[in-house]
């Protein structure tokens, strides 16, 4: 589960984020199995059966049921966990679901620090290791969701939420990157 290639994660997360903005869900699918398969190591059957239960949770997401979206997240993690994986399904789904949640409840607050905490929670559970490990890759996956939300503003004009996104890509690949070498320590 540590052997991805930064750019190719960032690129399929970056497509599967503007997908949901635009509620278009075969591209969401597709970006999500794409994301999966890349970051995960995962075949594209596997990926398919995890990303339906992703799917779902992501739809309770957009509804605010918290309770079903771990349900269904936790789908997700049983899904993608591989021999070896020692990381618990319900608990990452907690963790990622957690950092859904505190995304939306910090959009317009100016302090990310509860999530980045959340992200280097997440990050200690997947990868094993002590959170404050992962500290620099939380920071910069906290920054590409704040240019996510940017992009995403119902106001924003075309060409500012362009650069919103572009910056949310370069954020993605700057963590995915960060990511890999706290795994891969050389």
């Amino acid at each position: 589960m540590n052997d991805f290639n930064p750019e190719r994660v960032a690129a399929a997360e970056l497509a599967w984020w503007q997908a949901h903005n635009e509620k278009d869900a075969e591209a969401l699918r597709e970006g999500l199995e794409r994301h999966t398969q890349a970051l995960y190591g995962v075949g594209p059957e596997q990926a398919a059966a995890a990303v339906r239960h992703f799917v779902s949770a992501a739809g309770y997401h957009d509804r605010r049921d918290w309770p079903q979206a771990v349900e269904a997240c936790e789908g997700f993690f049983a899904a993608i966990r591989q021999p070896g994986d020692t990381f618990d399904p319900r608990l990452a789904a907690e963790l990622e679901i957690g950092w859904w949640k505190l995304h939306d409840e910090l959009e317009d607050e100016a302090d990310k620090s509860p999530l980045i905490a959340q992200f280097e929670d997440l990050l200690a559970h997947l990868y094993e290791g002590e959170p404050q490990v992962y500290g620099e890759p939380a920071r910069l996956r906290a920054e590409a969701t704040v240019e996510h939300d940017l992009a995403e503003k119902p106001d924003v004009i075309a060409t500012d939420a362009a650069l919103h996104w572009q910056l949310a890509g370069e954020r993605l690949r700057d963590y995915y990157r960060e990511l890999a070498a706290v795994l891969s320590p050389s």
